[in-house]
């Protein structure tokens, strides 16, 4: 699907390509996520090996998605000064190329190992079991407020920056000291944070940093208070996903780990981005970046629900 975008030539094609497309990737990050978190090393709460819980494969999961996101600066780098050597279509043959190697690649990876897992004395079935877990209901709430959030930055920001006169060297810069700060996260500080806060509190430090950056974005686009509050990134986005793929570790029964995954990824966070990122054009052409407060105030909304995540 990657090489139909070679023929497509309008609006709708390019479309029907996209959406295609979509629907064969939509899985690979659950599914990547719950193998991940099964290989990898199991946090103090979780059970042993013996007793049905991680297998301790010797890695943090946050190195996974820290390399995942490492690995996403290095290809838009290199996308970037590929396509401006040799056309925009050198983009999708490296995207057709990339995604046979990651087929490939796939061939070797493990399955997920599953035990004989219940809730209580009723075996687990779907959606709906995971959806009588109050934990991991909390957790879709509060992801769909604190990573929700990001929807409005991710389509307007840039917009409002280059309006308010910031230049396009300026702007790479702001948007990558996010990246970078997201990789620092995942790879150094998430991990060794989250042992020591808790799942609970770190996505409280999440959504209140998410006040900060929000609030800040919304009543200036000076230089200064941008470049310093981008880095939040690394709390509001990094630092929330770890701490939701613990409770995920914790207290999802591990043949249901993709589903629960897929419910995370898809039904909280992809539709409350979906709709944020609806509602947002209306919003930016009504009040510009003073829409930011809104998002403010959802991460403020999600502090005390935070905190109950794990009661």
């Amino acid at each position: 699907m990657a090489l139909a975008y070679l023929p497509a030539g309008g609006f709708g094609s390019i479309l029907l390509v996209s959406l295609i497309q979509s629907v064969f990737l939509a899985p690979l990050a659950p599914i990547a996520d719950a193998m991940a978190l099964s290989a990898s090393i199991p946090a103090p709460t979780l059970p042993s090996p013996a007793s049905g819980g991680g297998e301790g494969g010797g890695f943090e999961y946050g190195w996974v998605r820290g390399g995942g996101s490492a690995a996403f600066v290095v290809g838009s780098l290199a996308a970037g000064q590929a396509a401006a050597s040799m056309g925009l279509a050198v983009s999708i043959w490296l995207n057709a190329l990339l995604l046979g190697v990651a087929a490939l690649a796939a061939l070797s990876a493990p399955n997920i190992s599953v035990g004989a897992v219940s809730f209580g004395s009723e075996p687990a079935r779907g959606f709906l079991a995971l959806l009588h877990l109050r934990t991991f209901r909390r957790l879709l709430l509060v992801g769909a407020l604190v990573l929700g959030c990001h929807a409005l930055h991710d389509t307007f920001a840039v917009i409002g920056w280059r309006d308010a006169g910031i230049g396009t060297a300026a702007v790479s810069l702001l948007w990558s000291e996010q990246v970078i700060a997201e990789v620092v996260v995942f790879l150094l500080v998430g991990p060794a944070l989250l042992d020591r806060l808790g799942p609970a509190n770190a996505a409280m430090l999440a959504a209140g940093a998410g006040v900060v950056r929000w609030s800040v974005l919304g009543v200036t686009t000076q230089i200064v208070p941008l470049a310093l509050v981008e880095p939040l990134h690394g709390l509001t986005f990094a630092l929330f996903h770890l701490a939701g793929m613990r409770l995920i570790g914790t207290t999802v029964p591990r043949n249901f780990a993709a589903t629960a995954q897929a419910l995370y990824g898809t039904v909280a966070i992809g539709s409350s981005i979906a709709l944020l990122t609806l509602a947002s054009g209306p919003l930016y052409a009504w009040v510009g970046g003073h829409a930011f407060w809104l998002m403010a105030i959802l991460c403020a909304a999600a502090i005390p629900l935070a905190r109950r995540m794990t009661g």
